[in-house]
């Protein structure tokens, strides 16, 4: 009970005060700005801050006459808010009024505001993008140029090269790329046989064959051709025997001379310089199959392939149909031995071709044939009664180990005219096909 009482006696002690919020508390110190009173008292705690002017924002204009609600301060812009008297109301500093109050909450809105004025009043430095101009070319050109490509293909739709761009009529396997070597025989004997057709100034057509035997010596290019030259009527499509006339004459190149044997019987033999130097074996005397199927042939199925015996020789004969305005392109390496053929039928006239090859890749026979109708037509047509060739037969006889023996005539009469031209720049005048 003592205990209790004498925490009664001592809450009703005299000397205690008890604090309210009016009552004085001890604060913190406070930092002074520069340029105040030293003996400025700390706030007390409790009171509203006074409200200060929106630095950094754009102010409404107020009339003069407004009075300021007590602790605000009215600021007006610099432009429309003027005294009575025409003077320009400054701006009171609001650091001032900030230390003034003592509120470190105003003190730090002050100096807040104070740096957004200070940045705003800097010069503004901003990018200027250029606007991209859009191109004004031209699309004239362009749209001309894919037209005319564009009708080309359209027109060249069903041409070679086009259905071989398209992958029409191409067979990886239609024939094997290989490449043999070539033989290096001391004699050649081969034949070629031209067929033309000549349509004489009554519109009768006769076919003309040339025929040449020829043998080679491969080390020093001499040779003997043997010609006959038979001419023949036309039946059915077909020169029919017997021969209307045989016309025959042989021609030596031994050394450095020239021999024609005389049209006349019994006459001696006319001797004219070569003209051309010495050569050895010539590519047309002995072909390979590599020499003919080319790249582009090979491409090209054949209708028919057989194997067969010629002159006792096994062969496999390749047979092909292809359009002449096609030869070209699919056979150029055929084509470039019998180029005379070229423009002497219609285009879409077919050219047979067919070649024969031995197991060691020697071709044997190369046979090429127009059609014999489609070149009398075209001969007609020219009314010019020349020879057109419409097909060659180039056949090897023999390949031989042993170099053949040729020698000159002993009947010559020399002879002053000039020599002959180079039978391997004219194939036709030696027997090269």
């Amino acid at each position: 009970m003592s205990d209790v009482s004498d925490l009664v006696d001592a809450s009703s002690a005299p000397d205690t005060t008890v604090p309210t919020f009016e009552s004085d508390l001890p604060q913190p110190a406070l930092p002074v700005p520069a340029g105040a009173a030293a003996d400025v008292p700390p706030p007390r705690l409790g009171p509203a801050l006074p409200t200060l002017p929106t630095a950094g924002r754009p102010s409404r204009p107020t009339s003069g006459k407004a009075a300021a609600a007590p602790g605000m301060v009215s600021v007006g812009a610099a432009d429309d808010a003027t005294t009575e008297a025409g003077q320009v109301a400054e701006e009171p500093d609001s650091m001032a009024a900030a230390a003034a109050s003592g509120n470190p909450h105003a003190l730090a809105a002050a100096a807040h505001f104070a740096a957004m004025r200070q940045a705003a009043s800097l010069p503004q430095v901003r990018s200027v993008r250029k606007p991209k101009r859009r191109s004004k070319k031209p699309v004239v050109v362009p749209v001309l140029l894919l037209g005319v490509l564009a009708g080309a293909a359209y027109v060249g739709r069903d041409s070679a090269l086009m259905t071989r761009l398209q992958g029409v009529g191409y067979d990886t396997e239609a024939l094997p790329m290989i490449v043999y070597p070539r033989p290096a025989p001391a004699g050649v004997e081969r034949s070629v046989t031209e067929f033309g057709v000549i349509v004489d100034a009554a519109g009768v057509a006769n076919v003309v064959e040339q025929f040449r035997d020829i043998l080679s010596v491969s080390s020093t290019g001499d040779r003997s051709i043997g010609f006959r030259t038979s001419r023949f009527a036309v039946a059915d499509g077909a020169a029919t025997s017997p021969a209307l006339t045989v016309e025959e004459q042989d021609m030596l190149f031994v050394g450095e001379f020239v021999y024609v044997e005389s049209e006349v019987d019994g006459e001696p033999w006319q001797r004219q310089d070569r003209g051309w130097p010495l050569t050895g074996p010539e590519i047309s005397d002995v072909w390979m199959y590599q020499d003919l199927v080319d790249q582009s042939l090979r491409h090209v199925p054949p209708v028919s392939t057989v194997s067969e015996t010629l002159a006792a020789v096994e062969v496999t004969t390749y047979r092909w149909e292809i359009p002449l305005g096609e030869l070209y392109e699919s056979a150029p390496f055929a084509y470039a031995p019998f180029g005379v053929l070229n423009g002497n039928a219609d285009p879409t006239s077919t050219v047979t071709l067919a070649i024969s090859v031995d197991a060691d890749g020697v071709v044997r026979v190369v046979d090429i044939r127009l059609d014999l109708d489609a070149v009398i037509a075209h001969a007609t047509e020219q009314d010019d009664h020349l020879n057109y060739p419409f097909g060659f037969r180039v056949e090897l006889d023999s390949l031989d180990d042993t170099a053949p023996t040729i020698t000159a005539p002993t009947d010559v009469a020399s002879a002053d005219s000039p020599a002959p031209a180079d039978p391997a720049a004219d194939p036709a005048a030696e027997g090269g096909a």
